[in-house]
């Protein structure tokens, strides 16, 4: 209902006193209505220190969402923050605002300091162009930290990069298992050549692991090359040592 947008901008102000679930509410409604009228008070939220962090959050999830090219230079701003959540919602919010320059200033940028806001930027490259994206994501393959290299392969297989077979095939022995339960996953959608028996050997890497993650996605990615790949290792992984 657009009769909302001005009551749900004045909720916006200082004076309203609104408090945090409010304005929250009040953002994200306001993100729902693409109200071009809550661009510049979501973006004054977003930049002041002062204001509630989960608020600047939310404004700059709702100023990416409502693609608000008066907002980029805000997001931007915030890519430097001291909290990592909110600088990775600003690499989100920026790349859904404009593409292109979003790699143009991503390119002049060192890696982030924080492991999750890596992984963020890797799942943000997953929804750009392909011939945009994809060195980049290579690239980040040699992250020096494990957790972000599932949303790197994961970004690869939604880019269809055209090396994904020969990218996972690499990972299938990681000592982490949570990038080899991501390579079983993508395997069981990409279905290669051969994919099956990758699998099956999956599982049995994985039988080593104290956690189950990589021997459960292994299984699951198996079940779709069918009964006649998938029954035998199924059968035996009734044994195995986590009852999960």
């Amino acid at each position: 209902d657009p009769s909302a947008v001005k009551p749900l901008v004045a909720l916006l102000e200082p004076a309203a006193k609104a408090g945090l679930e409010l304005t929250v509410a009040a953002i994200r409604a306001l993100a729902q209505l693409e109200a071009a009228d809550a661009v510049a008070p979501l973006a004054r939220l977003a930049g002041t220190p002062a204001v509630h962090p989960n608020i600047r959050l939310e404004a700059v999830k709702a100023l990416g969402s409502m693609r608000a090219a008066d907002g980029l230079a805000t997001v931007q701003d915030l890519w430097t923050d001291e909290w990592p959540e909110l600088r990775a919602a600003a690499f989100r919010a920026a790349a859904a605002i404009d593409q292109e320059r979003f790699m143009i200033v991503l390119a002049g940028l060192e890696p982030d300091r924080h492991w999750r806001v890596r992984a963020a930027l890797a799942e943000t490259l997953g929804t750009l162009p392909a011939e945009q994206a994809t060195d980049r994501l290579r690239a980040m393959l040699q992250d020096e930290d494990k957790r972000v290299i599932p949303a790197v392969l994961s970004s690869l297989a939604l880019l269809k990069a055209s090396d994904l077979r020969t990218v996972l095939v690499q990972r299938l022995d990681d000592p982490a298992f949570v990038v080899r339960a991501t390579v079983a996953r993508e395997l069981g959608r990409l279905k290669p050549e051969g994919g099956a028996d990758l699998l099956r050997q999956a599982y049995k890497t994985a039988l080593a692991d104290g956690a189950y993650a990589a021997r459960t996605a292994a299984l699951e990615a198996l079940a779709a090359f069918g009964a006649g790949e998938a029954t035998g290792t199924l059968v035996e992984a009734l044994e195995d040592k986590d009852w999960a």
